[in-house]
């Protein structure tokens, strides 16, 4: 039996969906939603299987149940899975408690810029931005560092444009060459 999971986060919610050929040429599709203010932990785990592959399996667990919500194997880098889920978590979980105060989730399911009258964005939610971008591989640390201090200084904020060059990268919409030429002229209006 082997199982497929896709996973996508939304603005609100973490989806699963899963599919599980029984080996009889019969395949179940299941799917599951569970909003993000539920979510209290997600870790890495592997097993023997796992290991002898130098895979690991995201586990999500929830405020509702005790155990795992969500179980995904076979992710290509778990490591950003994870911390991806956790970001969306936390950004959803200031959200709520301070509406309009944090940049939320776009509907594209990346992060957000506009929060409040100016579509400024919170210092918070910049540096938040700023550390999903380098998580992503989209920033490196030192372009983080050239940038952040004029990022969080700037009346509107210009990350959003770049979150959205790099989703638009992650869904093969553009090519990793025009993401670095897109990413090299944002970064040179910041720096301006």
């Amino acid at each position: 039996m082997a199982p497929y999971h896709t996973l996508t986060l939304e603005r609100d919610t973490l989806k699963v969906k899963w599919a599980i050929n029984d080996c009889c040429f019969h395949i179940a599709h299941n799917s599951k939603a569970v909003p993000l203010e539920k979510i209290q932990d997600v870790q890495l785990s592997e097993d023997c299987c796992l290991t002898m592959f130098s895979l690991k399996q995201v586990n999500v667990e929830t405020a509702a149940g005790a155990g795992r919500e969500v179980e995904a194997a076979f992710c290509a880098e778990p490591e950003k899975v994870r911390d991806a889920i956790q970001l969306a978590a936390r950004l959803h979980k200031a959200a709520m408690s301070a509406p309009g105060a944090v940049a939320g989730m776009t509907r594209a399911g990346g992060l957000g810029g506009a929060a409040g009258p100016g579509g400024g964005g919170t210092i918070a939610a910049r540096v938040a931005a700023m550390e999903g971008l380098v998580r992503r591989g989209a920033l490196s640390p030192d372009e983080v560092a050239r940038i952040r201090v004029p990022v969080l200084a700037a009346e509107a904020d210009p990350l959003p444009r770049l979150v959205d060059a790099a989703n638009a990268m992650d869904q093969a919409i553009i090519t990793p060459n025009e993401f670095a030429q897109i990413k090299t002229k944002i970064i040179a209006q910041i720096q301006d």
